[in-house]
Order: C-alpha cells, then sequence, then structure tokens
C-alpha cells in the first residue's frame, strides 16, 4: 500500500499544466451529464412550459438518454479468502458473491428478492437464525450492490471472538458464522421459500421504494438515479410489477446463479482468532493476507 502511494505521488509531481488543460479539453468533448428537477406542476401548470423553453434556448445539446451497462465483469477464478489483523474482540466477516448482470429489470427484482429473504432486515434467515436462535452476534445481514454490469451480493457479520479481559475466547465463532452463511445459502439453493416469505419480502421492497418516494429530495435522486438506467424516470413503475412477476421458482434459480460462483470471503479479526481458524479458513479457498495491511 506504501508503495502504491509513492507511484501515486511520484505521478502527481510529474504533472503539467498542460496535461491539466488537455485533460479538461477532453472531458468536456467527450462528456454527457443529466439533470433532474421535481416541480409543483399541479399548483402551476406553466412551469413545464417556462422550464423548456429556458432549456430550449440554452447552447447546451439536448438528446434522449441512451443508458447502458459498461462491460466490467470478471469471474472470480476461485474461492478465496482475505484476511487481515488487528486488536479486535470481534471479528468482521464478509462472504461475497459476485455475478454478471443483463440490465433486465426482472432479474434485477429476483436478485433484491433473493437478498431480502436471506438478510436484508431483521425478519430475514441470517438475522432469525445466526443472532436470535445460534446468538452469535447483535449484527448480522446481507446486502445487494451493483457496478454497471457487475452485482455483488454480501453476508456480513459481527462476532465477538477475542474478549481475554473477560476470559471469552470464543475463536470458533467465526466457523459457526461461516458455516451459517454457507447453510442458508445451500437452503435458498435447494428448497422453495413458502408463499408467506415471498410476499413479505416483496412488500418490504415496495415499503424500501415508498419511503424514499416520500422525501422530495429522495424522490428527486431516485429519478435521477433512474436517468441513467433502462426504462429512464417509469422504471419505478416498471419495477414494481418485476417485483409481483417473481416467484418462489424464481427464487430457487436466481439463488442458484447467484451462489454457483466462487466467494471472497473477508476477514478482519485478532491474530489469536485468525491463527486458531487458519486451518478451517484453509478450507474455505485460496488464502491471502489483505494488501493493504499495514506491516505489508
Amino acid at each position: 500500500m506504501m508503495r502504491e502511494n509513492s507511484d501515486i505521488e511520484k505521478k502527481i509531481d510529474e504533472l503539467k499544466l498542460s496535461d491539466v488543460v488537455e485533460f479538461y479539453n477532453k472531458l468536456m468533448t467527450n462528456a454527457s451529464s443529466s439533470f433532474v428537477a421535481t416541480l409543483p406542476l399541479k399548483d402551476d401548470s406553466t412551469l413545464s412550459h417556462t422550464v423548456i423553453d429556458s432549456l430550449n434556448a440554452s447552447k447546451n445539446r439536448f438528446q434522449d438518454s441512451a443508458p447502458k451497462l459498461t462491460p466490467m465483469y470478471v469471474a472470480n477464478p476461485e474461492p478465496n479468502v482475505v484476511y487481515d489483523t488487528d486488536d479486535l474482540n470481534q471479528a468482521q466477516i464478509y462472504k461475497s458473491y459476485k455475478f454478471p448482470l443483463s440490465g433486465n429489470i426482472d432479474d434485477e427484482a429476483k436478485f433484491e428478492l433473493v437478498n431480502e429473504i436471506l438478510g436484508g432486515s431483521a425478519n430475514a434467515r441470517l438475522f432469525q437464525d445466526l443472532r436470535e436462535q445460534q446468538n452469535l452476534a447483535y449484527s448480522v445481514y446481507s446486502n445487494i450492490q451493483s457496478f454497471e454490469n457487475t452485482g455483488i451480493l454480501t453476508l456480513q457479520i459481527l462476532t465477538t471472538t477475542d474478549h481475554k479481559d473477560q476470559n471469552q475466547t470464543t475463536y470458533d465463532n467465526v466457523q459457526k458464522s461461516l458455516d451459517g452463511f454457507k447453510i442458508h445459502t445451500d437452503k435458498l439453493c435447494n428448497e422453495l421459500v413458502s408463499d408467506e416469505e415471498l410476499q413479505a419480502a416483496k412488500m418490504k421492497l415496495k415499503q424500501n421504494l415508498f419511503a424514499l418516494c416520500q422525501n422530495p429530495v429522495s424522490e428527486t435522486e431516485l429519478i435521477t438515479m433512474n436517468m441513467m438506467e433502462p426504462f429512464g424516470i417509469k422504471r419505478i413503475d416498471k419495477y414494481l410489477d418485476a417485483i409481483d412477476r417473481v416467484t418462489k421458482e424464481d427464487i430457487l434459480k436466481t439463488s442458484r446463479f447467484i451462489f454457483s460462483q466462487n466467494p471472497t470471503i473477508s476477514i478482519l479479526a485478532s491474530p489469536d482468532t485468525i491463527e486458531s481458524q487458519m486451518e478451517y479458513l484453509k478450507t474455505q479457498g485460496k488464502i491471502e493476507k489483505s494488501a493493504n495491511s499495514a506491516t505489508s
């Protein structure tokens, strides 16, 4: 990490004003942008015409947005485990699955519902089992993100492993947590969810979306994000329809697609925790110490 910073500093020192000007000109020539404004049209119907006239009078060139996903996805060639150590009472454990996105809004709804059922809320499977039943952690959940044509679903837990000042060393909580993750991802891949669980997950997704729309600022942000997506500003309506179309069989098939990918496990824990669990971690994938480690 220190070597990378040194390289960056060297390149900064070598920069010339002409380099900055050249980059600026290239950016202004090739870049595009979009903007969104929410207006009280019900109170003043002439506002839309005023805005459109102002835009048409400007020197900017306007055209319909044609969003597309940049092909960035690269499959994980093998399961791997990245770890680092620090003087911590609790182990931070992440297990991430990277998968390709098609841009299909039906697929997006399926991905989001799988995440919601697995660990998207306090009613989800991870929370109910690993926290409520096994008492492994206060915080355990999953989340899903997307970067261009790459989706990432991550399971997360913060579990106590090394509390020597309280005579508490539960190093095997690392294995219990990761085994718990696998039990629930395997179950999604092999068993249909119940009608009740699927309907509850659908309702939670819709509630999250409706909550965002209650605030004018959040509503504007939603529309802005949608401008860069297929369907444009009508995406929210299309997304709600897509949620309703998802079946139990879709959840099973989508789970198999996501969890068949090679995962990356990331762990930050005390040195004694890592040492105690190293043989188990070797069974989970290729071991690698974090490149960002202060000791590397």
